[in-house]
């Protein structure tokens, strides 16, 4: 791993074999998890009283530890159906149970800001989160945002969202490299040496 590259070799430039990928070169998303805006409104330990298929499994940086799947004890309302990488806002009318209860906030959500912008100003429902990426429930690669050592761990089902202290790495369906692979260099002793210097 070499100035955010994996590389092949022992940094021998003259080895013919040597392979040098940007991370970047084998992802669909690097990101950050989900920015609600009003996380004690849309994430609860609780049961939420809203229709089932809107409460999705959410984990944040604190939750994450190396190679260990995640428990989630959170549910995140999540208003949209994933098509493919579209996102589709839901009809709030058609899940009375979520209506009720979001728009028991709609004054409080209406205001949440994100760079000076404000939900309403920038054209969204009351009831949409900020970046409600189609990513968020793919495969992937997460880890906490800030850390003392390495905390990646690996959602193979893509049943996990994660709110704003984590990040995502979603491979593409073409990489190089499986996501194991990718898992163990990114927890290596070596590797975090490397960036802490």
């Amino acid at each position: 791993f070499q100035n955010g590259k994996i590389s092949s070799s022992n940094g021998d430039n003259t080895n013919r074999d040597n392979i040098i990928i940007p991370l970047s070169n084998l992802t669909r998303q690097i990101g950050q998890g989900i920015y609600t805006g009003a996380k004690e409104i849309f994430v609860s330990q609780n049961n939420i009283i809203v229709e089932n298929e809107l409460l999705k499994p959410i984990v944040d940086g604190a939750d994450l530890e190396p190679y260990t799947y995640p428990m989630p004890q959170k549910h995140l309302i999540y208003p949209y159906k994933i098509n493919g990488v579209n996102l589709e806002l839901i009809d709030l009318q058609l899940y009375p149970k979520a209506l009720g209860y979001l728009s028991a906030f709609k004054s409080e959500l209406l205001k949440r800001r994100f760079w000076g912008e404000t939900i309403a100003s920038a054209g969204k429902e009351f009831y949409e989160i900020w970046n409600p990426s189609p990513f968020i429930f793919a495969p992937k690669i997460m880890y906490a945002e800030i850390a003392s050592k390495p905390t990646f761990t690996i959602d193979l089902d893509g049943e996990l969202a994660c709110l704003k202290t984590c990040y995502c790495i979603v491979l593409r369906d073409d990489a190089m490299v499986s996501m194991y692979f990718l898992l163990s260099l990114l927890n290596s002793k070596f590797l975090f040496y490397s960036l802490i210097q």
